[in-house]
């Protein structure tokens, strides 16, 4: 789920800079993963979730962005938004074996069948 997010954001972060036009597509596809992130998500995850579909949706007003503008961006790491989001998601599969995460989030451990490795479900009060 975080990388269809990490992939859907990436694309709408892209159109948002280079056009004016929202592509509600894109915006109801973010919204409906930052949805499906409240049910199996920390808070923290969502909480940065929220702030890029907000920065995306805010650069459709400000004036687009040439291709040099963008290499500047590039460079200057102004082009990262995700930064934050892949860092707390990051935080959150790496949490020790039967650490548990915050008490309004409750998480149980499963493993897959196919790949033989753990994967990280959970359930929102």
């Amino acid at each position: 789920m975080y990388r269809e997010f990490i992939e859907a954001a990436s694309q709408a972060y892209i159109d948002a800079l280079t056009s004016d036009t929202p592509d509600l597509p894109k915006a109801i596809q973010l919204y409906a993963l930052i949805s499906r992130m409240r049910v199996l998500s920390s808070p923290r995850v969502i909480e940065e979730a929220e702030k890029i579909a907000r920065s995306i949706l805010d650069s459709y007003s400000e004036p687009n962005k040439t291709l040099e503008e963008l290499r500047i961006m590039v460079r200057g790491a102004a082009m990262d938004p995700l930064r934050e989001f892949s860092q707390a998601c990051r935080e959150e599969l790496h949490l020790p074996y039967g650490t548990l995460p915050p008490p309004s989030y409750v998480r149980v451990r499963i493993f897959g069948r196919m790949s033989g490795r753990s994967v990280w479900s959970g359930v929102a009060p």
